[in-house]
């Protein structure tokens, strides 16, 4: 239903632009050709009455009296006059130095004879008129029947383009991802790339639920330990008396610190697939890890941190730019939490390999952890392949080095 209203709303409004086009253009050319129509038969009028003026003044009948003129034309069967004379209506003449008062809508032709004198001769348009009445007519018929005849060729012809419209729009209506069965609608190339548009937006679509559906199930195994520890302390704590209070709050936290950092781990995780999603772009690394530096120098004065810069050029990476900015900020934020306070931390660029380094001095008491995004190794290796790096760390004596190596694009 809602399909076949949908094709009908659209084609109303086609057929009637349409239609309105097509009136629009036989108003304006209508009025140009019925125009050019009366001006002709005016001109052929008075070349008529051009042709009785010189017939007159041929047989020398301007010397006869007004009222008998005409009637002394029709007599002597003048050449073309006799025709002329019972063709027109109102048709008069005057032999006169001065216009004579003509009716309206009449038309007329003046003809010179001898000095200021003047034949006029002059007739109704009444004819013309209603031959050109006649003509609106028949091209008002004419039209009518052709723009009938077009609009029902426009129709079939829009009912057949739009029948691969209604396969899709009826797909999508009735669509059941359970069978996953896909349209197959044949049309034209913009019908077979819309298809095309569908069905990766349905695939994408399911990719995305099956990937909420993953990370609700790793959400689920990943807290199902420390809540079954959790509830087994809670249980340990009621039953025995001798379960200290401070110990039982001690321990209880490192469980729910535990459940807390799985949680960010995949709430992180959950955020980079949803920023995967959008296109790769070009991005310098240097513009970004100055970016960084600047977005955590509040962290580096309070930890009077001192920032050392090694530049060995610069490269682009073509990737995710939030994913991978996501995924550097966490590195960055965990580097500052193990960095010892007053001490360097080194981040070079290599641009020939394509490396990113942070050498930092690794802290000796937990006071100095000022936050943390708690976003572990594991997580940024596990989204190294995707994202296009290499992701690297070691220790040497004091110092925690951290690397990643970029692949070419």
């Amino acid at each position: 239903m809602k399909n076949s209203a949908l094709t009908q709303t659209l084609l109303f409004k086609i057929v009637l632009f349409f239609v309105g086009v097509l009136l629009a253009s036989f108003l304006a050319i209508g009025a140009i050709v019925v125009d050019r129509h009366y001006t002709m038969l005016v001109e052929q009028m008075r070349g008529s009455l051009a042709v009785m003026a010189e017939d007159i003044v041929y047989h020398d009948l301007v010397h006869i009296e007004d009222t008998n003129l005409m009637h002394e034309l029709m007599m002597r069967e003048v050449y073309h006059s006799q025709a002329m004379a019972t063709r027109y209506e109102g048709l008069d003449m005057r032999v006169t130095q001065t216009p004579p008062p003509f009716e309206k809508n009449s038309i007329y032709v003046a003809r010179p004879i001898e000095g200021e004198t003047v034949l006029y001769i002059w007739a109704s348009d009444a004819p013309i008129m209603r031959d050109v009445s006649r003509y609106m007519l028949y091209i008002t018929i004419a039209f009518a029947l052709i723009a009938t005849l077009m609009v029902i060729t426009l129709i079939g012809y829009l009912l057949h383009l739009f029948r691969p419209m209604r396969c899709l729009v009826a797909f999508c209506h009735d669509f059941d991802p359970q069978n996953g069965v896909k349209p197959s609608c044949e049309g034209s190339l913009e019908i077979a790339q819309l298809q095309n548009a569908i069905v990766t937006l349905l695939d994408e679509n399911k990719a995305l639920c099956n990937k909420e559906r993953d990370i609700f199930k790793e959400a689920a195994h990943e807290l199902k330990t420390p809540l079954a520890i959790l509830k087994s302390r809670l249980g340990l704590y009621k039953e025995r008396d001798s379960y200290e209070k401070a110990r039982f709050i001690e321990e209880a936290q490192e469980d729910l610190d535990t459940i807390v950092l799985r949680l960010q781990e995949l709430l992180f995780l959950k955020n980079i697939e949803m920023e995967m999603r959008s296109k790769k772009v070009s991005m310098d690394i240097l513009m970004q890890c100055d970016t960084l530096q600047s977005a955590f120098r509040p962290i580096v004065e309070k930890k009077e941190l001192m920032m050392t810069p090694v530049r060995k050029g610069s490269f682009t990476i073509h990737t995710h730019e939030k994913a991978l900015g996501r995924v550097l900020l966490a590195i960055f934020e965990n580097i500052f939490i193990h960095a010892q306070s007053k001490s360097t931390i080194e981040v070079t660029i290599d641009a020939q390999e394509r490396t990113l380094t942070i050498v930092n001095t690794i802290a000796t008491h937990d006071d100095d952890k000022l936050f943390s995004s708690s976003i572990g190794t594991q997580i940024i290796e596990r989204l190294s392949e995707r994202l296009g790096y290499t992701y690297t760390t070691q220790t040497k004596g004091e110092f925690f080095i951290t690397q990643l190596r970029f692949e070419e694009h």
